[in-house]
């Protein structure tokens, strides 16, 4: 968060996007925790078997966001602060972690890290190669990143039902 200036910078945001860009990972950034806590949340109705529930509060949460969108960018004009804000708003539902009753048993917690330790390395390389081409796509200007922006979500939107998949299939086989 504290950050999020610089690293901008270093990945050559254009002067005309740098405001907002800070904004919206700002905002994006402190609501990480959220994203976390619903997959741990999710991970663990589904490793009972319970794979609606997770589904349903993700169709809640998502009807949520284009609701707010319209709302606090489309009508209410409040940029793309408000469209991050937008995104980690959820719905409130009856289950929630109390943190007095969480424990960790030392060796299930070492097997947790052990078997996704592997993947964690993965998706970071990923990560960082994809900051990589962001900050050269961020060197042709504004609207490049703008153009690349909207690709990201349609291929986002294309590689779903293979994401699902696997996620169903890795519940599947956990099990």
């Amino acid at each position: 968060v504290i950050l999020t200036p610089q690293i901008l910078r270093w990945m050559g945001t254009p002067d005309s996007v740098l405001a907002n860009s800070i904004a919206y990972f700002r905002m994006y950034f402190f609501g990480s925790i959220a994203v976390v806590m619903y997959n741990v949340g999710a991970s663990i109705l589904q490793s009972v078997g319970d794979s609606k529930s997770p589904m349903r509060y993700l169709i809640a949460a998502s009807i949520i966001n284009v609701i707010l969108d319209l709302i606090l960018v489309g009508w209410l004009r409040m940029g793309v602060g408000a469209a991050a804000f937008a995104k980690l708003t959820r719905s409130k539902e009856e289950w929630a972690v109390h943190w007095s009753e969480v424990r960790f048993d030392a060796p299930s917690l070492k097997a947790v890290i052990v078997q996704g330790l592997p993947s964690g390395i993965q998706n970071s390389v990923i990560s960082i190669a994809n900051v990589i081409v962001q900050s050269n796509i961020n060197s042709f200007g504004a609207q490049a990143m703008a153009g690349c922006g909207a690709y990201s979500k349609v291929e986002g939107f294309a590689f779903l039902p293979v994401t699902c998949f696997s996620m169903a299939l890795a519940t599947f086989v956990s099990q």
